[in-house]
Parts: structure tokens; C-alpha cells; sequence
């Protein structure tokens, strides 16, 4: 996912050694499709219309090499729909002085706008934990 942040501190420790801050921006996620009935069906269309023989529904219908084909081409095609939304942020970030390089930890609450996969009620809000080393100038 990618994020757009515009975050304020709102406390700053002597010397920049301490900041706590908070803000809030846009997100923009992609999610893999859950592989499930609707998918499939939608994938395979007419290959599984109308009446079918008892051996169809045995365990080889994934042998077929041009029905997986056309499941993977489906799951594929949606690998890079994008699905928007925005996040809350807060968090603190410590500095030691003269060192260019600074720690941080900060939480984030992903809103998601849309349900990241149309054939379940995949949606809703997220909580994200980020840690990482900042070049601070």
C-alpha cells in the first residue's frame, strides 16, 4: 500500500530529542482476490454453464490445464485494482543529537472506503504498527 501523510508534532523534547506527533492522510491499497466460488465461476463462465457429467466434479477439474489458466488470468487481472481509503496517525520518533539518524514507532488506523475483494466482505477499518530508522536533517 502506499500512504500520503501530513502529520504535526505536537511535542517536542529539548534539543529534538523526543517528538510525539499525529496526522492523518490518504491511503491506496491493492489486495490478492480470495479464491472462492464467485470467483471461479466468474472465471471459468461458460466452461461451467448448463449440465456436466458426474466426472466434472471430481478433484480434476484443476488438472485441466485451460480452466486453471483462466482462474489464474482472473485472480491476476485484479492484483492492481486500487482500492482508495485515508488513516489517522500517531506516534514518537527519538533523535539523538548531532546523528543524523533518528527511531520511530507510530500507529496507524487504516479507513478503507470500498471492500478490498468484491466476492467477500473483506472492508472495514485496520490498525497498523510501524517501526523503523529515519535520516532526520
Amino acid at each position: 500500500h502506499f500512504d500520503l501523510t501530513i502529520r504535526k508534532n505536537l511535542f517536542e523534547a529539548p534539543a529534538k530529542v523526543l517528538r510525539i506527533y499525529a496526522g492523518a492522510g490518504a491511503s491506496l491499497h491493492f489486495a490478492t482476490p480470495v479464491l472462492n466460488k464467485e470467483l471461479i465461476e466468474e472465471a471459468l463462465g461458460e466452461a461451467i454453464q448448463g449440465e456436466k457429467p458426474l466426472s466434472f466434479l471430481s478433484g480434476n477439474v484443476f488438472e485441466n490445464d485451460q480452466l486453471t489458466k483462466k482462474i489464474m488470468k482472473k485472480i491476476t487481472r485484479n492484483l492492481m485494482i486500487p482500492h482508495w481509503g485515508c488513516h489517522i496517525v500517531a506516534g514518537t520518533m527519538v533523535k539523538l543529537p548531532v546523528i543524523p539518524i533518528g527511531f520511530y514507532l507510530d500507529g496507524k488506523l487504516m479507513i478503507p472506503f470500498d471492500n478490498v475483494d468484491k466476492y467477500t466482505d473483506l472492508g472495514g477499518f485496520g490498525f497498523l504498527l510501524n517501526t523503523g530508522v529515519s535520516l532526520s536533517f
